[in-house]
């Protein structure tokens, strides 16, 4: 869509009046969603003071429209003064508007019921058996190839109870899509459809279920790796209106992702695989969402070692919490102990033969250290508080990553080791 006329409103509208809301000219590309609207300054609408909190509008199919997240720019570089507002998180409504039928917004009260999930990981992690192909070589030439797809049902692999006590299912849905190109040469062009269906008992309003969204994102992080979050959603409401929801930010990120092959688990078990950290990380998530910001985070820009350190540390701490509650037990202040101990391999990788114990010392001094007084450690001596004697530790850059690192792996192998999983500590090291 570029440079379509339409009209837009600070609020949502059944029908177009063209005396009522404001003519304006539409562009939707890789970088969002943009109105250009000329003479803009005589509408107090659009005051950046005032700006609202989503624009709606209407294409020249009078397709409904919903944007959020605005932002808006002036121009009085020629002599008819004009702005452009531009939106990043959009909504458009799906199918053509019928005679006499109103025009229908998304709105941030619209009650959702179900959301398809989107996600180009998908297909690495579950089987596409929609699609089979088989082709004849003769000699090294392809002779032919045949491609034959098959009607998949929707694949119910699990639910759980959330907020309020609403009931979210979870569906996989296999399929393809297919689309026929005449330029030039005749292609047909095949691809994987693979996605999540979110069904909720009670509706939900998108701010509320765009965090299983995320979560959703994070998990198939956790199985693959890949720095990949949602590609698109379809939404749904109690209407049977159905909406198509575009957040470019994150478009925008996902085509620097490089696929890889790599998968946390055999394929056969993906879907218990799957269900179980969704159970568990969206139980660690609704309680202390700050404590996982590594995982729910994984894509944020680098930050600096010490904020990674003190991030998997927490992250660690309270994994380890949990665990021992689910023992009985209640908070190990030297609970990195245990964790060396029982990954003798890793602790020797980063420390040789020092002990658990004076490890277990310096790693958390260190973790103390940049809590209250801060990341300059003077003349990399590191204070550890210890009674017989206080000793200092004489720290360098190698054994700040060192800790760091063993504090990131450990932080994988121990909410895998939660949610019933044991990976390896070799396969994570090396595919973060």
């Amino acid at each position: 869509m570029k440079n379509e006329f339409g009209y837009i409103d600070d609020k949502p509208f059944k029908e177009c009046d063209t005396d009522k809301q404001i003519f304006s000219t539409i562009t939707i590309d890789d970088e969002g969603l943009e109105f250009k609207v000329n003479g803009i300054n005589k509408f107090s609408l659009f005051d950046i003071e005032k700006m609202p909190k989503a624009i709606y509008a209407v294409d020249n199919k009078l397709t409904a429209i919903t944007a959020l997240r605005m932002n808006i720019t002036n121009s009085n570089l020629t002599a008819i003064s004009s702005s452009i507002l531009k939106s990043d998180l959009y909504f458009i409504k799906q199918g053509l508007l019928e005679e006499g039928e109103k025009i229908k917004h998304f709105t941030t009260q619209t009650k959702i019921r179900e959301i398809c999930y989107y996600n180009d990981s998908i297909r690495r992690i579950f089987i596409n058996d929609s699609i089979e192909s088989k082709y004849k070589l003769i000699g090294n030439s392809l002779k032919y190839i045949k491609i034959s797809g098959k009607k998949t049902k929707n694949d119910k692999i699990g639910e759980l109870i959330v907020d309020n006590g609403n009931v979210l299912e979870v569906f996989l849905s296999k399929g393809f899509i297919h689309n026929h190109q005449y330029s030039g040469n005749e292609q047909i062009v095949i691809k994987d459809n693979s996605h999540f269906i979110l069904k909720f008992k009670k509706g939900i309003l998108f701010d509320e279920a765009y965090k299983y969204i995320l979560l959703l994102d994070s998990i198939i992080y956790l199985m693959t790796f890949l720095k990949r979050r949602h590609k698109r959603l379809i939404i749904k409401d109690f209407m049977k209106s159905t909406y198509l929801c575009r957040d470019m930010k994150i478009d925008f990120e996902e085509r620097k992702v490089k696929d890889r092959n790599y998968l946390i688990c055999d394929r056969k078990d993906s879907k218990n695989t799957f269900m179980s950290l969704f159970y568990n990380i969206y139980s660690m998530n609704y309680e202390s969402k700050n404590a996982l910001f590594p995982f729910l985070e994984f894509d944020t820009k680098q930050s600096s070692l010490e904020i990674k350190f003190l991030e998997y540390y927490k992250a660690l701490e309270y994994i380890k919490l949990k665990e021992n509650l689910k023992k009985g037990k209640g908070k190990n202040p030297t609970f990195l102990v245990e964790i060396l101990k029982e990954n003798k391999t890793l602790k020797e990788k980063f420390f040789g033969i020092q002990s658990e114990s004076e490890i277990e010392e310096e790693i958390r001094s260190l973790r103390n250290y940049y809590s209250h007084t801060g990341y300059y450690i003077d003349n990399m001596q590191l204070p550890i508080p210890t009674d017989n004697p206080k000793r200092y530790k004489t720290v360098d850059t190698k054994w700040l990553y060192d800790v760091l690192d063993f504090v990131k792996v450990s932080a994988y192998i121990e909410i895998y080791k939660l949610c019933g999983l044991t990976i390896d500590w070799n396969s994570i090291i090396h595919n973060l």
